[in-house]
């Protein structure tokens, strides 16, 4: 039963992942992603009802000040948790809330080091195209993503505040 549950699953990933792609070539491209969103999250807490086990989350490497020179898609701890950017305050909660803290450059590297640590569940921060493929691809592994805010434009400077992930983590820790 659980298998067939998991392939319908699929079927709909698939058939939303579909729509997505052809809506990328219009308007209501970002209406269908934040329902796509809505709908994958609501999934992965129904999904997750057992609150225990690894938990990673996945940050793009472009919510670091693009000026610092302390790079932290190799090695987190290079932060010096300047204020120039949310990512000391991200990093923080993998002390607070003993979750794995990746900051990755694309899609590759988070799915490398997805197969690599094998975590029960990841909370996934990106912009709408690299959260949408990521969760498609990702899965059957559940995937609970945030849109990042991107104030400056794509790709530079994006924003993400610790509260928000923070409490996603709390929700699924406390059921």
């Amino acid at each position: 039963m659980k298998r067939l549950n998991l392939l319908l699953l699929k079927i709909i990933y698939m058939l939303f992942y579909f729509v997505y792609i052809v809506s990328s070539r219009f308007e209501k491209n970002k209406k269908i992603s934040k329902f796509f969103l809505k709908f994958n999250n609501y999934i992965v807490k129904k999904r997750v009802k057992e609150r225990v086990g690894k938990v990673c989350v996945l940050l793009p490497h472009c919510i670091q000040n693009y000026n610092c020179i302390y790079k932290i898609t190799s090695v987190t701890d290079n932060c010096r948790s300047c204020g120039e950017c949310g990512i000391g305050d991200i990093l923080k909660l993998k002390k607070t809330q003993g979750v794995d803290i990746k900051v990755v450059t694309g899609g590759t590297l988070a799915r490398k080091h997805l197969k690599e640590t094998k975590p029960y569940f990841v909370v996934a921060v990106a912009c709408e195209r690299d959260l949408i493929s990521g969760i498609y691809d990702a899965f059957p592994l559940p995937v609970y993503g945030l849109f990042n805010k991107r104030p400056n434009g794509p790709c530079i400077n994006t924003e993400m505040e610790a509260e928000e992930i923070e409490h996603i983590l709390n929700e699924f820790r406390n059921g």
